[in-house]
């Protein structure tokens, strides 16, 4: 009963004893809270980033689709040959452009299709179709007035006189009209509608010496409609170069600093 009683006494002595010697959890480490802050302002940084790279589309290329030009065959010598004339005018003028297929080129090439699979032609020998590249604008063009006026018997002397008379000045003129659209291909919207105007004359002496060595005579490199269908041309091709190809801003001159005496 006492070897009790001392174990009781015991086990109250001791328990406070290491009660009190129970390690204590250190206090957690305070956070660097500006670098958290930072590390959060650039993630969302790059988040914002590759969504944008995600969501941005490539810039598109400017290039006009030249389509046939309706009533064309009312320009004499030229026709169906005014598209090629605005394509090179065009390119001149740094913008790349190219001729639309129209439906019998198309169909033209349908048809050489067929042929080759029915092996009329041989797959070997047969040119390559390639691959279409799309445009970004369509340019269509509608021939309007073309009109020639023709004045002989013309005597120029000096500049100064004009008379009547045989064996003189034959002078041609030549007026050409073109209306326009550019449409863009993705939307459809007609960007731009103008009209362009052309005149321009054909000089050739009819007489001899005497009037060649008065005004002297004049030669001229191409036919009167080509001359207005390139004039027309060269015209629309740079109003469209103006609009699809502006020119960047120029920087505001620097202010003039008065210096101190």
């Amino acid at each position: 009963m006492r070897k009790i009683v001392l174990v009781v006494v015991l086990l109250f002595l001791v328990a406070p004893a290491f009660a009190g010697e129970q390690p204590q959890l250190a206090p957690p480490v305070p956070a660097a809270t500006d670098e958290i802050s930072a590390l959060r302002a650039e993630i969302a940084e790059l988040k914002a980033a590759i969504a944008a790279l995600q969501t941005a589309q490539p810039e598109r290329t400017v290039s006009i689709g030249v389509m046939p030009i309706e009533r064309a065959g009312m320009i004499p010598q030229v026709g169906d040959s005014f598209r090629q004339v605005v394509v090179s005018s065009l390119r001149e003028a740094d913008v790349f452009a190219v001729e639309s297929l129209d439906r019998e080129t198309l169909r033209w090439v349908q048809e050489q299709d067929r042929l080759v699979r029915e092996r009329w032609i041989s797959p070997m020998t047969a040119p390559p179709r390639g691959e279409l590249r799309g445009v970004t604008h369509y340019l269509l063009g509608s021939v309007a007035r073309y009109r020639e006026e023709d004045v002989e018997d013309v005597k120029v002397l000096f500049g100064i006189l004009v008379v009547k008379m045989g064996g003189g000045l034959r002078i041609k003129t030549g007026s050409l009209v073109v209306d326009w659209r550019l449409v863009d291909a993705q939307s459809g919207i007609v960007l731009d509608a103008f009209r362009t105007e052309a005149s321009v004359q054909e000089r050739e002496w009819a007489g001899g010496a005497g009037a060649s060595a008065l005004v002297g005579r004049h030669r001229h490199v191409r036919p009167l409609p080509e001359s207005a269908a390139r004039a027309c041309a060269q015209q629309a091709a740079g109003r469209i170069a103006a609009l699809v190809n502006p020119e960047p801003p120029k920087p505001a001159p620097a202010p003039a600093t008065a210096c101190a005496k």
